[in-house]
């Protein structure tokens, strides 16, 4: 009996140990996912920023040397 309680203890820190290392895993996954989503976010913006930009730019010249 006491053999069998050893051995499930043992199984116990184990399956603790193994649910650790994987939670511990998963809250890294879930702060490198915040952090690429940041990421894009700002790379979007930037873009939008870029295109606006451009929009204007076309915008200037066309109505400077195209129609005039």
């Amino acid at each position: 009996m006491h053999l069998v309680m050893v051995q499930n203890s043992a199984w116990l820190r184990s399956v603790d140990r193994e649910y650790n290392d994987l939670n511990s895993k998963s809250q890294e996954a879930a702060q490198e996912l915040k952090l690429v989503q940041m990421k894009i976010l700002d790379a979007r913006s930037h873009l939008s920023k870029l295109q606006k930009e451009l929009d204007g730019k076309f915008r200037y010249y066309y109505r400077t040397f195209i129609l005039t």
